[in-house]
C-alpha cells in the first residue's frame, strides 16, 4: 500500500483490552508495520531520529457492538502486545508469513505484570495465537499475503 492509499484506508474500530480476559478472535484481513503516534497524534521517534514502529493487525471478528458494527477490529501491537505478536509470528514460522493474512488470530489480555517503579501501573500481559490461512481457500479467494513483512520480523524494544 502506498502512502497515498492510506488517505482512503478505512481503519476498523480499535480493539480495547480493558479487563483481564478480554479476547479478540478473528480472521486477519490486514497487517501493517506503522509509525507510532503519541497521545497528541504526533509521530514518535527514537532519540536518534528513527521512527518508532509497531505492528497493526486488522481482524474480522464475530463481535458486534450494534447493528452498524461490521465486526472489524484493529489491534495496535504496542509494548506487551508487540512482543506477543512477534512471538506468535515466529512460532508460526517464516515459511508461513504469506499465510498470516486470511488466517486466524486470537489476541488475549491475560493479566498484569509487576510495575517497573513504585506508583506506576502494572504492564498488561498478552497472549497471541496464530493459525495460517488454508492454501486452497487462499487460492480460491485470491487472498493476499503480508508483502511488507520482509525476511525478518522486527522487534523494537
Amino acid at each position: 500500500m502506498s502512502d497515498l492509499d492510506k488517505l482512503w484506508e478505512d481503519r476498523a474500530k480499535a480493539a480495547k483490552f480493558a479487563s483481564v480476559g478480554d479476547t479478540y478472535d478473528g480472521i486477519v484481513v490486514h497487517v501493517s508495520y506503522d509509525q507510532l503516534n503519541d497521545f497528541n497524534g504526533d509521530p514518535e521517534t527514537w532519540p536518534d531520529g528513527e521512527p518508532k514502529k509497531s505492528w497493526v493487525v486488522e481482524l474480522q471478528t464475530d463481535q458486534h457492538d450494534d447493528a452498524d458494527d461490521d465486526g472489524r477490529r484493529t489491534v495496535y501491537c504496542r509494548t506487551g502486545m508487540h512482543r506477543a505478536w512477534v512471538d506468535a509470528c515466529k512460532r508460526l514460522g517464516k515459511e508461513n508469513r504469506d499465510r498470516i493474512v486470511g488466517g486466524r488470530a486470537v489476541f488475549k489480555y491475560t493479566g498484569n505484570g509487576k510495575p517497573a517503579k513504585r506508583g506506576w501501573n502494572p504492564p498488561k500481559l498478552y497472549e497471541v495465537e496464530l493459525w495460517p490461512a488454508d492454501r486452497k481457500a487462499e487460492q480460491a479467494t485470491d487472498g493476499g499475503g503480508v508483502g511488507d513483512m520482509g525476511d525478518d520480523i522486527p522487534f523494537a524494544p
